[in-house]
């Protein structure tokens, strides 16, 4: 059975996400690989769990191990729109460092105003 998390992703690696997405090759890839090595912790994280629990000795359960279930709410992303962009015409960026001035070239063309850093 598909965890939780493999599900969630599953319709950004077929690419199905939603239907107004086009995405250029480069930023596909660049996504789908991020998803991937996502799917592959999470899963590792469960496989470890699972190692855990079966390891865990029921007759004693004084071992200082608790294990509870923790519910997280489902979170969205916002991506400012030069950031799109920067991926579909560059790529990912070097060192995962945008580069400022093609970020503030694609800004002017949109007509966003540059952010204030405080």
């Amino acid at each position: 059975m598909p965890s939780l998390i493999s599900m969630k992703y599953k319709g950004i690696i077929s690419g199905n996400c939603c239907n107004s997405c086009t995405l250029d090759k480069n930023t596909s890839i660049f996504f789908n690989t991020m998803t991937m090595k996502l799917l592959e912790m999470s899963q590792a994280i469960e496989e470890r769990i699972e190692q855990i629990k079966k390891n865990c000795n029921q007759e004693k359960p004084s071992d200082g191990f608790l294990f509870a279930s923790i519910e997280t709410p489902q979170m969205f992303i916002t991506v400012g729109q030069e950031y799109v962009i920067y991926l579909q015409r560059y790529g990912p960026p070097h060192h995962g460092r945008f580069d400022p001035c093609k970020l503030e070239s694609i800004r002017e063309e949109l007509g966003i105003p540059a952010p204030v850093l405080t």
